[in-house]
């Protein structure tokens, strides 16, 4: 992770939370995969729902080991995710306005279930960039 290469109390934070962190979206990514193509097959609708969020149990649980890695993190540290995750939001939120105003102009429709990894690309991005202007 960039910005904690020097950090030695935070190492330990860093392996462990780079590993659960890992496994977690390896095993979301394998869900979408196998749940994807049987949410569309299956005709029993409690089934397909079931099968449909399955995949966020992985998300949760990296998300839970995101906000306790955030908790061991120093004060400039959570500065950087703090500004991050501030810089992610107001870009994902006015890319997906403007795209919604252009729909009306004849784009095509944006799948809501892209916003997600749009959010999550520009955050990684940002915290690079951030750690980077603070060294």
């Amino acid at each position: 992770m960039p910005g904690f290469e020097t950090d030695t109390y935070i190492k330990p934070a860093v392996r462990r939370y780079t590993i659960r962190f890992t496994a977690a979206m390896s095993t979301y990514a394998v869900l979408i995969m196998i749940c994807g193509p049987w949410v569309k097959r299956l005709e029993w609708m409690p089934g397909k729902i079931a099968l449909a969020v399955l995949p966020l149990i992985p998300v949760a649980i990296a998300v839970r080991e995101l906000l306790a890695f955030v908790r061991v993190l120093d004060e400039l540290q959570r500065r950087i995710q703090f500004e991050a995750v501030a810089v992610a939001a107001v870009i994902t939120c006015f890319g997906t306005l403007a795209w919604g105003l252009l729909e009306k102009a004849g784009l095509p429709q944006l799948p809501i279930v892209l916003v997600t990894p749009l959010f999550c690309s520009i955050y990684g991005l940002s915290v690079a960039a951030i750690a980077w202007r603070y060294r």
